[in-house]
């Protein structure tokens, strides 16, 4: 049993886990990093094409305006590239295929103005919303009520609108819209800005750049600077704190600090004996804070051949098994290839099927969208996420109504010296790579605070 005497000790090498500990030794302060996986990077994960190039099996994106991440890019010494989306998009109904410029978009008129309106209603109720504390205020406590569903029903007149949000949801929350509070949804936005745009959008918005070489490479990067407080293979299966410290059990491991923060989902933490037990609300919220149903899927060709079809790879589908894709190639490699997501309910019928079975799926859909020459890749790469025993769902928590307004102020309440990190607890770009990377540096900073006193 290896044993540690540390100031700060971590549990989870995710994004948040690490700039907690980079942040703390900054500080000054001794740090371990106690992480379940035989890797760094939590939902972040580099997966090998067959050129050997890497593409990102988890987390990928980050935007302009996501300050903290972009700041710990440059810090480390990785370089962005812009997400391609040159050519025209495509949506599928049915089995109708509609083309349309990066500049218009696929709706008429009726149902753009739908579209619109509804989108503004939005952005009000996100105004009134403060993403620190969106659980305190009227508009909170009522609109918690109430599932995305309930709102959208009463908002939006057309099919198109309604099919829009429901992408909506599945492309950012990776939920159906009738089993998340309508609160939650007007949170992210309200975190996010206030714009829903910035988080739809590509140029300019959230899913505008990517790391060369894969996300992963930031967890890589801050892990090799913390070089041996980095320990790997080793879940952590206990908490006990007193009046002077922490004590933090691992396979094979145990610490302890000063303090612990803790940077994995809530529905994991709930696997952590904590001595003496958390509080009944803390608990509460880890049982009902669960992680959201998502498979991710590249598929491989031997070239991006849509591109000489002048189309972007972005393909809108709502009710499909790929809800939505893009064109994921790497900057630097000559492959083709298109990402998807399958989200939600579609992930949990997806995961019953054979493995032929959702090869097929996908292959059919894209074959329907870009042509026979999809018929053919090199190698389809799955990772689905809610079968990783240390994340069981990715990437957003979701919160069912009630939950925000009667548990929230739990979701980064510290337990005496137990401090909690996580995309999930961030109040700007919650549940971004972003939002990881500030909950890091947060729940140090809090440490820092308790410690002067």
């Amino acid at each position: 049993m290896q044993q540690h005497t540390v100031d700060v000790v971590v549990v989870g090498a995710g994004l948040a886990g690490l700039s907690a500990a980079r942040a703390a030794r900054a500080k000054g302060m001794s740090v371990l990093v106690l992480e379940a996986r035989d890797r760094v990077g939590g939902k972040t994960w580099n997966r090998e094409l067959p050129d050997g190039r890497a593409v990102e099996g988890g987390g990928q994106w980050i935007g302009p305006d996501q300050l903290h991440v972009n700041a710990l890019v440059r810090e480390l010494g990785l370089e962005t590239y812009p997400t391609f989306m040159s050519g025209d998009s495509m949506r599928l109904v049915g089995d109708e295929v509609r083309r349309f410029a990066q500049d218009e978009d696929p709706w008429t008129d009726e149902e753009r103005s739908d579209i619109n309106q509804a989108v503004a209603a939005l952005e009000r109720l996100a105004a009134k919303i403060d993403p620190q504390t969106p659980w305190k205020g009227r508009t909170g406590e009522e609109i918690d009520k109430i599932t995305f569903e309930n709102w959208l029903t009463t908002t939006c007149a057309t099919a198109a609108a309604r099919e829009f949000f429901t992408g909506f949801l599945a492309g950012i929350w990776a939920c159906d819209v009738w089993e998340v509070s309508l609160l939650h949804i007007v949170a992210g936005i309200a975190a996010a800005g206030g714009r829903v745009e910035r988080m739809t959008g590509v140029e300019g918005a959230a899913q505008q750049d990517r790391i060369v070489g894969g996300s992963q490479r930031i967890a890589l990067a801050m892990a090799r600077e913390l070089g041996d407080a980095v320990v790997l293979g080793a879940p952590v299966r206990a908490v006990a704190q007193d009046a002077d410290g922490v004590t933090v059990s691992a396979d094979g491991v145990e610490a302890r600090a000063a303090y612990a923060v803790v940077a994995v989902p809530p529905a994991l933490t709930s696997r952590i004996r904590f001595t003496p037990a958390l509080s009944p609300g803390r608990d509460q919220f880890m049982q009902r804070a669960a992680m959201t149903n998502t498979i991710k899927i590249h598929v491989v060709y031997e070239r991006p051949f849509w591109r000489e079809q002048g189309l972007s790879g972005e393909l809108r589908s709502p009710g499909s098994a790929l809800a939505l894709t893009f064109d994921n190639a790497p900057r630097d490699s000559d492959l083709g290839v298109i990402v998807g997501f399958v989200e939600a309910a579609r992930a949990t019928a997806f995961r019953r099927l054979t493995e032929f079975e959702r090869r097929r799926t996908v292959i059919d859909q894209l074959v329907l969208a870009f042509g026979a020459e999809a018929a053919a890749p090199l190698e389809i790469i799955e990772v689905d996420w809610t079968a990783e025993t240390w994340s069981r769902g990715a990437h957003q928590i979701l919160m069912a109504p009630g939950t925000w307004s009667s548990l929230g102020r739990h979701i980064r309440e510290p337990e005496g010296r137990v401090h909690w990190a996580g995309a999930e607890t961030a109040t700007a770009w919650i549940c971004y790579m972003d939002g990881a990377v500030s909950s890091g540096k947060r729940a140090v900073e809090e440490i820092c605070r308790r410690a002067r006193r």
